[in-house]
């Protein structure tokens, strides 16, 4: 993982056990919104995200993003992971992406785009 990826991960850590006023934001908003290290493990989920997938809130349990991708996705794979990751390094964004994943059931959700 390259450093700057990992200092944005442990400010996100700090910033979600210290109630920053963002966090604080993403606790309220009605949509899943999920934070992915770019090991694929899922750091942040607000309760939204946390309702939909079925995770425990404030769970220590680690949780990969490919545990809430169907078996079809190509993003369980950790090449088609690594190069999203490229493109957020290059652009600062990532622009028309769309899958799919599994609610807490183990059924396939909506697609995300």
């Amino acid at each position: 993982m390259p450093k700057s990826s990992l200092s944005s991960v442990i400010s996100t850590k700090k910033l979600y056990a210290g109630g920053d006023p963002l966090i604080g934001v993403l606790r309220g908003l009605p949509d899943a919104v999920l934070m992915i290290g770019a090991d694929g493990d899922i750091f942040y989920a607000n309760p939204a995200a946390e309702k939909l997938f079925g995770f425990a809130p404030n769970s220590k349990e680690s949780i990969a993003l490919a545990d809430i991708l169907p078996e079809s996705s190509p993003y369980r794979a950790a090449e088609h992971l690594a190069a999203l990751w490229r493109r957020v390094e290059i652009t600062g964004r990532i622009e028309n992406f769309e899958t799919q994943m599994l609610d807490k059931d183990g059924k396939s959700s909506r697609s995300i785009r």
